[in-house]
């Protein structure tokens, strides 16, 4: 992708599905997909076989009103080149695209009479003009020379030439007698050439001129048909925090994106029919792997469960616990381009996305499968070892070793993991640093859990995390994560620790804040000032009141404040209740900066 955000305009905390669609859309609608990569997993003999391939896109003009315009956002780019990415083979290799919907209004136009308007012959010189032409056609051929080239004109008066030349006028004995066509004229200028031949082979290559202006529109088309074919096969797709990964291939190989949440969840669902499915969603679904693994972006996900090799000791201390064992992931024959010890090098390619995102699913279809079964547990574990005398920490130690040397003499041998286990998660995307769980793209949206957070107005321009957090202490509230925002001015709170009622949760901030009502608001009275239009929002982050300010807010320069927000909050470890806002992993921002994979 050659950028992701418009003119920062980025999501806010607090929006709602709708808001966050329109923000996406508008992304995609304004850059570009560059590269994208598919992935095809296939159970072969107890095991998975991939055959990945990577395709550089470039909307390459190859017809009338083509010339596609698109934004580049610096950082994108800059993150591309880093990564590697041939910008040469972009432009002079991509392979060109266009929409489904634009491909296949271009053939409906093309198997329509065209309908031209009538170049209406008055003046002098254009009548003499026409004279001339037929006088001339009308001499040729009553010869017996094969071709006649037309002199070199204006494009008005080739337009003319065009009318006339479709009208029984010459004199020819099998009307019309010829065909004609545009070709370059002695001069290097555009002319037109006539071909003496019969009335059949004028038929005939009408037709031929005619597949040949439908196959330029199919070869200016080109990726689209890949994306058809996928839908097709009606097999399940697969992404890793996917929303961008939609928006950009709908906008850019199917239609034009609609305006509305509900609208494109259909379109989703018209063009994935197998179902679609999200890893980063997935993993969090299995609460003991999520808290084991130090990070759910998609490289170092992979790399923790290793398919076909030895997970990392936090996965394997997991499996112990579960009794679970992972499936073998490999590259089928004459896909050799991301294996070996230098295979991690091409992260942030599609193509090793793609393979990356499915090796992923195939490992957590097993561990889902195995949890919503039922299926009992390996043999063996920490309980057999404690019957044989030892202690915790040496029976988990020991299990692990076994566990190991499992996976690395044995192979998967159970039968294919069936989409049961997952099925309640179909077309569940991941969102980030939102209170909304999912993006639901089957069924009803979720509705947010919003009690706990209190959007907070009127602070002292430029006040500090660690002030927030001080006076916040004395609240007695339990836990509260705080996101700054309007450089500092405002504030999201969200009380991690439930008990009190939102109105007495207010008026404690507004306490221990010295802020009035007005500056703190339950979600509910922020959401009621949002839809009535009390608030709009502002292109940086934070909201701002219809008068241009919240209440009581302090302007810029005011208690000596050099105008610059906090610095984020240092990161905890991960609790089920940090999952809403935690902090947006880089290598996330970094994978949606490059490229993006659709798997199937």
């Amino acid at each position: 992708m050659t950028g992701l955000h418009v003119v920062d305009k980025r999501e806010d905390y607090l929006d709602d599905i709708q808001e966050r669609y329109e923000v996406l859309a508008e992304g995609a609608q304004n850059f570009l997909v560059s590269q994208f990569g598919v992935s095809f997993f296939c159970w072969e003999g107890g095991k998975y076989e991939a055959q990945t391939f990577n395709f550089y896109l470039f909307p390459l003009p190859m017809l009338p009103g083509q010339d596609k315009r698109f934004l580049c956002q610096a950082g994108s780019l800059e993150f591309l080149a880093g990564q590697g990415f041939d910008f040469n083979k972009f432009v002079y290799e991509g392979i060109p695209f266009m929409r489904v919907a634009d491909r296949d209004r271009r053939l409906a136009g093309l198997s329509r009479e065209p309908c031209r308007s009538e170049i209406s012959i008055h003046k002098t010189e254009d009548v003499e003009f026409v004279s001339s032409l037929v006088q001339q056609v009308s001499s040729w051929l009553k010869g017996r020379e094969k071709e006649l080239m037309l002199e070199e004109v204006n494009g008005y008066q080739r337009a003319i030439q065009y009318q006339q030349l479709e009208k029984p006028q010459f004199g020819a004995a099998q009307p019309p007698g010829f065909y004609f066509e545009s070709a370059a004229g002695p001069q290097g200028r555009r002319a037109i050439r006539l071909t003496r031949t019969t009335a059949a082979e004028v038929e005939a290559f009408n037709l031929r001129k005619k597949e040949a202006e439908f196959e330029k529109v199919r070869a200016a088309a080109g990726f689209c048909a890949v994306l058809e074919r996928l839908r097709d096969s009606g097999k399940p797709a697969v992404g890793h925090n996917c929303a961008f990964d939609l928006t950009f291939t709908l906008e850019h190989l199917a239609q034009p994106l609609p305006p509305d949440w509900t609208a494109f969840k259909r379109l989703v669902q018209s063009w994935f029919p197998g179902g679609l499915w999200d890893t980063k969603y997935l993993v969090k679904q299995l609460p003991g792997l999520f808290q084991a693994l130090p990070s759910t972006s998609l490289q170092p996900l992979y790399q923790a469960l290793n398919p076909g090799g030895t997970p990392q000791p936090e996965v394997l201390e997991y499996l112990n616990s579960t009794g679970d064992r992972l499936p073998s992931v490999e590259h089928a024959a004459a896909f050799a381009r991301y294996t070996g010890p230098d295979a991690d090098s091409h992260a942030h390619e599609a193509g090793y996305d793609a393979f990356m995102t499915g090796a992923v699913f195939a490992c957590l279809l097993q561990l889902h499968s195995t949890r919503s079964s039922g299926a009992p547990s390996l043999q063996g574990g920490t309980s057999a070892a404690a019957e044989a005398g030892l202690g915790a920490a040496e029976a988990g130690a020991l299990s692990v070793r076994g566990l190991v040397s499992d996976i690395e003499h044995a192979s998967f041998s159970g039968h294919q993991p069936q989409f049961s286990g997952i099925q309640e998660f179909m077309g569940r995307v991941n969102i980030m640093i939102s209170p909304i769980p999912y993006a639901a793209i089957n069924g009803e949206d979720p509705l947010p859990d919003l009690d706990h957070i209190f959007y907070l107005s009127g602070l002292a321009h430029g006040t500090k995390q660690s002030d927030l957090n001080r006076l916040l202490d004395s609240a007695r509230l339990g836990r509260i994560r705080i996101n700054q925002k309007s450089r500092g001015t405002q504030a999201i709170a969200e009380v991690l620790e439930r008990g009190a009622s939102p109105q007495a949760v207010k008026q404690a901030l507004c306490s221990v804040l010295s802020l009035s009502p007005d500056q703190v608001l339950t979600s509910a009275e922020f959401a009621s000032q949002k839809a009535s239009g009390k608030l709009s929002k502002l292109p940086h982050g934070g909201w701002e009141a219809a008068a241009g300010k919240f209440p009581g807010d302090v302007a810029p320069g005011n208690n000596g404040a050099d105008g610059h927000g906090a610095t984020r909050p240092a990161k905890r470890p991960r609790a089920d209740e940090d999952v809403v806002m935690a902090p947006v992993d880089e290598s996330e921002q970094a994978a949606a900066r490059s490229k993006r994979c659709i798997l199937m």
